[in-house]
């Protein structure tokens, strides 16, 4: 049982039963738990994704949390926004178990506030400390489950929500609601209006939605004859859209579109997203990449739309969690207008590129080359996380950061139609040796 291999910056994954097995569930319990007592709340709130290797650990980190004596609201199955908001309904320090859209045999926690944001890289390192060190507090604390109570509560929120914004969906949608979204998605849909075809399978998808992973999906839309398809990831924190018309929509695209759909006064964004989120009317403050980092600085700020351009988005309106039903059911509102909302960013493209290396060490030293050649060659917009930077036309703007977890590099870059050439040759510059 090795915490280093499991503990990252934004939260604690690892492959079931190597890594994360029951008995480290039942300490992280302990660790969870004593955490909750020493900041003065003798409550938690706890979720899962509907994985089955979450389901094996979990019960064995509920009884870790009683064994503190602290109670414990099990809320159950469902997504991670939900798990947030039940943290705001019941007053508490909340987990949720999930591996995110990692591999199906992985499994995992995500620490959130009580007010439903994710844990500080800081505050995850306290409770990381408590896991390794021992010292757990002891006593005898109670269970309330909450899964089919809350499941009605979140739908009226998303329903509520979702009503500040658009009276209905009238549309046919293709549903690929994988892990704890099934429960809730399709029911708010449903209530709202759609007609709802959800994605019968034999085998789970690959967990991360992708337009090659989705292929299925954007074959039954055409099928169907729908109007749109939307999915999520297995805790529903990331959406992804595909549209008769335009096909699979980046996530930048989708970004913008929930902007001109909410109509924020001020965004938070990452530092990755494509520039012309600023066409929208709104301040737009950015941060490291990662969705603590945006998370953080969006609470800070009071921001009213949150995101990044991997799929994550939060309508603070809703929730301060990134939600892929709240976001999907939005842009399902606005499935006949998404080309005409797009038709100002069109002519932008963006192209990712990752360089590997063969180490953590041999990438550092491939990072100072790219930062000396960038200072040399364009310039520098800012260096929060990496290196953003443009070409003296304006023409091209990039962003070359490390990864924070493996030996690579990342070059995003977005330029307009037919500067293709001119990317190419950022490109060759940025990785010269």
């Amino acid at each position: 049982m090795n915490p280093e291999t499991v503990f990252n910056r934004y939260d604690i994954r690892g492959t079931y039963p190597d890594e994360i097995d029951e008995q480290f569930a039942k300490r992280m319990g302990w660790a969870a738990g004593t955490y909750a007592q020493t900041e003065g709340r003798g409550r938690m709130i706890v979720g899962r994704d509907s994985r089955g290797a979450s389901q094996r650990i979990y019960d064995q980190f509920l009884t870790g949390i009683r064994d503190t004596g602290t109670a414990v609201v099990d809320v159950g199955v469902g997504t991670t926004d939900r798990t947030a908001l039940a943290c705001q309904r019941y007053g508490g320090y909340g987990v949720m178990v999930t591996a995110s859209h990692h591999d199906w045999e992985r499994t995992g926690f995500k620490f959130l506030y009580p007010q439903g944001h994710g844990f500080t890289n800081t505050d995850l390192e306290q409770v990381k400390g408590i896991f390794t060190s021992g010292g757990f507090e002891t006593g005898e604390g109670t269970l309330l489950q909450e899964q089919h109570e809350f499941d009605e509560t979140y739908i009226d929120m998303l329903k509520d929500a979702f009503q500040k914004f658009s009276e209905r969906i009238d549309a046919t949608v293709v549903l690929d609601a994988v892990g704890g979204a099934e429960r809730t998605a399709p029911l708010v849909f449903e209530e709202l209006g759609a007609t709802v075809i959800t994605m019968d399978r034999e085998e789970l998808p690959d967990p991360e939605p992708t337009a090659d992973s989705r292929e299925d999906v954007a074959d039954r839309l055409e099928k169907e004859s729908a109007d749109i398809a939307v999915g999520y990831d297995p805790d529903g924190d990331r959406v992804y859209v595909i549209h008769p018309e335009l096909g699979w929509v980046d996530g930048d695209r989708l970004f913008y579109l929930l902007g001109r759909i909410v109509q924020p006064e001020l965004i938070t964004a990452s530092i990755d997203t494509a520039p012309f989120i600023e066409n929208l009317y709104a301040e737009v403050a950015y941060t490291r990449v990662g969705d603590i980092f945006v998370s953080e600085k969006g609470v800070e700020q009071n921001a009213d739309l949150l995101g990044e351009p991997n799929g994550h988005y939060a309508v603070t309106d809703f929730c301060w969690y990134n939600s892929g039903i709240f976001a999907s059911l939005l842009l399902a509102a606005h499935h006949d207008s998404i080309p005409d909302l797009l038709e100002a960013v069109d002519q932008y493209r963006t192209v990712r590129h990752v360089e590997q290396y063969a180490t953590v060490e041999e990438r550092d030293q491939a990072m100072n080359t790219v930062m000396k050649n960038v200072a040399q060659a364009f310039e520098v917009r800012s260096t929060l996380d990496g290196v953003k930077f443009e070409t003296g036309d304006g023409a091209v703007t990039a962003l070359a950061r490390p990864s924070g977890t493996s030996p690579k590099i990342r070059l995003v870059m977005h330029y307009r139609t037919g500067d293709d050439e001119q990317a190419a040759a950022v490109k060759d510059t940025v990785f010269d040796q």
